[in-house]
């Protein structure tokens, strides 16, 4: 089963290396990463996107959730979340080809962000299957290069604590 999960950590070095082998060490792939700092400086959330069985990712969300450096962990994958993810995509074109890219580009709301004689990069952000269905259609032109953040998600709840009180809770 797919996890998403969201964790709120301090902003330190190292951290990143820590939570990431609480995955590993249970042998579990991330599927993807993707860690910002928040509203508050001092506290990250990385969002991290793992696939295995539910006890061997609760598992390892258990021992993320006892490093001293995690101040909340919940998985997703039981409630509502707000998720997208981000794509710098750039195409070879052809003057025949622009009008298509661009009907392409306006259908899946995507930004031009940069054009050349032999190219054009767009910006999508969206939901993963937006992205991927976006990239179904324009693979065609010929992908130059390519650039997905990850996924980055939020609860759906109203409120989040960052307190240390709740460190390591889920909500």
């Amino acid at each position: 089963m797919k996890h998403t999960v969201s964790c709120l950590v301090q902003n330190r070095r190292g951290v990143l290396a820590q939570v990431s082998e609480a995955f590993a060490a249970k042998g579990i792939n991330i599927e993807s990463l993707a860690v910002a700092e928040t509203e508050d400086p001092d506290v990250s959330r990385a969002t991290i996107v793992v696939t295995g069985d539910d006890a061997t990712v609760a598992e390892a969300e258990r021992q993320c959730r006892s490093l001293e450096v995690v101040i909340r962990l919940e998985d997703l994958a039981s409630e509502e979340f707000h998720a997208r993810e981000l794509m710098l995509v750039k195409l070879r074109v052809t003057p025949g080809a622009i009008p298509s890219i661009m009907q392409a580009a306006e259908l899946f709301q995507a930004r031009v962000i940069g054009m050349s004689d032999r190219t054009i990069t767009l910006e999508l952000a969206g939901e993963h299957r937006a992205i991927d269905g976006f990239l179904k259609l324009v693979r065609p032109w010929g992908i130059v290069s390519l650039a997905r953040s990850g996924l980055i998600a939020v609860s759906a709840h109203d409120e989040e604590d960052h307190s240390p009180e709740t460190r390591g809770s889920a909500a």
